[in-house]
């Protein structure tokens, strides 16, 4: 499970808590915004700058995502993207979005708008307050309680964990942009350097070359 975070306009106080669950469960966290953004030093933390445009963050954020993942957005519509994909999502207020849901949200979503463009109603939300702090980590507690698992993949920066003979998902030159992963067995580990932030380079028996992203568990 991967952890992606829409973090144009995320509250600070929203990323520090994600920074610290990543570190403490090894959780890999992606930040994306539509300009470089301010992390902690860690090497299951990374942020990624897209170009300018409303929907780029978003469409870089569902172009990544894959089933099982975690998505933070604000965002219902790119919700609803992210949860077709076979994803969840979790509002900074601590709403969760599921296949069961995410439909109606995003229906009554539009209907705010409606009222409020035709001025049937004022204002926007309420200031993001401590109550909500507490209620998106409680709702974050729960998530990662079901569906966090403690064989999950390890991330493969670290050269350490990686050998001949050991199973992993390595990403391709050509498939950076789209994140397609390919799986085997690691023939040869070709980077030198102890840690690699975009993952440790190794060549597959079957030849293929790029960086581990994820290391398999080992089977009974």
């Amino acid at each position: 499970m991967r952890i992606l975070v829409d973090a144009d306009a995320l509250p600070r106080v929203i990323r520090d808590i994600l920074f610290r669950v990543a570190e403490r469960l090894r959780i890999p966290l992606t930040l994306v915004a539509n300009q470089p953004v301010a992390i902690d030093k860690s090497e299951y933390i990374e942020s990624m700058a897209v170009p300018a445009g409303s929907d780029a963050a978003d469409d870089r954020i569902v172009e990544l995502v894959r089933p099982g993942d975690l998505v933070i957005t604000a965002d219902i519509p790119l919700a609803d993207r992210v949860v077709a994909k076979g994803a969840y999502a979790i509002d900074p207020r601590g709403k969760l979005y599921t296949e069961e849901n995410v439909k109606d949200r995003l229906a009554s979503r539009d209907l705010m708008n409606g009222l409020r463009n035709g001025g049937l109603i004022t204002g926007g939300p309420a200031a993001f307050s401590r109550k909500d702090r507490q209620t998106f980590t409680d709702q974050l507690d729960r998530f990662l309680t079901r569906h966090h698992k403690k064989d999950i993949p390890m991330n493969g920066r670290n050269r350490k964990d990686i050998n001949p003979g050991v199973r992993v998902k390595v990403v391709q030159k050509q498939d950076q942009r789209s994140g397609r992963l390919t799986e085997g067995i690691v023939k040869d580990v070709l980077t030198k350097s102890p840690t690699h932030p975009h993952g440790i380079k190794v060549r597959l028996t079957s030849g293929i070359v790029g960086r581990v992203r994820e290391i398999m568990p080992m089977t009974p």
